[in-house]
């Protein structure tokens, strides 16, 4: 009777915990389901926000006039300027920095070196539908050397040769970044700011007057000024034989005889443009920046040149 009697307490009790068991566990459950449908709305949340940021950076230079600015290279002398403040995307005139540090850094410019897939579709991220690169014919796989390389990003303005170069350079792409930050606070310069090293990334911004700090500084340089100004650049791709040839998109500016020049053109930036000239005693630095088209960005140099 007793031996009954303890069996059926065992019995309830088991049923007891078990009802409290299944109870937990259906909390949890419903907690857990909960948390889900949480993170599921944060992650959509997340990703219109992203959507958005995209849109807003595409059109949020819209409304933004042309700024120029020119001074004297020799004393630094302002000799005109409009909307020298207002901040806009650079562009490709991001590799006029890239190029300064690289010229920094104890870089063996016949090193070869194999180009990866990743630096060939560096660009893909950023680049939207009716988007322009610039690119050129180089592929995953090809070996070159990094003289063949700088020659790429100052004439053809490679995005590619970017990228590579900075792989290559000794730094990490996170630490070339912060050096080119670094370079422009040293230059003095307050509205600059670079996320990336080619260009590509319309969140690199400047504005007109300190860009005109950083093109001077960079076409005082031999290594930056002489290549930058050349027409067209061959070379061989070291494994196939394959002849890659680099030439200047830029004939109409190539006619002004320039010293030293570099173009940058994102769908935000517009049509953008630093140039040295030098003619007799007369020698100026020039940048134009968000020209509605490259005949409108020219027509602006030249009338800083001839002012």
């Amino acid at each position: 009777m007793i031996n009954t009697i303890m069996s059926m307490l065992k019995l309830r009790n088991f049923e007891k915990f078990s009802l409290t068991y299944r109870i937990a566990l259906m909390r949890l459950k419903n907690g857990l389901m909960r948390f889900l449908s949480l993170l599921l709305l944060v992650v959509i949340t997340f990703q219109a926000n992203c959507l958005i940021s995209s849109a807003q950076v595409d059109h949020q230079y819209d409304d933004y006039g042309t700024a120029c600015f020119a001074i004297d290279s020799s004393s630094g002398k302002v000799v005109a300027m409009q909307n020298p403040d207002l901040r806009l995307p650079l562009a490709s005139l991001t590799k006029l920095m890239t190029a300064q540090v690289l010229l920094e850094l104890p870089i063996n410019w016949n090193r070869r070196l194999i180009l990866t897939e990743g630096q060939i579709d560096y660009v893909k991220p950023f680049i939207e539908a009716g988007d322009v690169t610039s690119s050129i014919d180089l592929r995953a796989g090809d070996k070159v050397t990094m003289r063949d390389l700088w020659n790429a990003l100052l004439i053809a303005s490679s995005n590619e040769a970017a990228v590579a170069l900075v792989d290559n350079s000794g730094l990490s792409r996170e630490q070339f970044t912060l050096r080119m930050n670094e370079k422009a606070s040293e230059f003095g310069l307050k509205d600059t700011h670079f996320t990336e090293f080619s260009g590509i990334d319309p969140r690199n911004v400047g504005t007109a007057s300190e860009m005109a700090v950083i093109a001077r500084k960079a076409f005082e340089n031999k290594s930056i000024r002489i290549v930058s100004a050349r027409e067209i650049f061959k070379f061989r791709e070291k494994i196939s034989g394959r002849v890659v040839a680099i030439q200047s998109r830029n004939s109409a500016l190539l006619n002004m005889k320039p010293y030293g020049f570099k173009v940058g053109y994102l769908t935000e930036a517009r049509h953008n443009l630093a140039m040295r000239i030098v003619e007799g005693r007369k020698d100026r630095v020039m940048v134009v920046m968000h020209a509605p088209s490259s005949a409108q960005r020219n027509a602006e140099i030249r009338k800083l040149w001839e002012l």
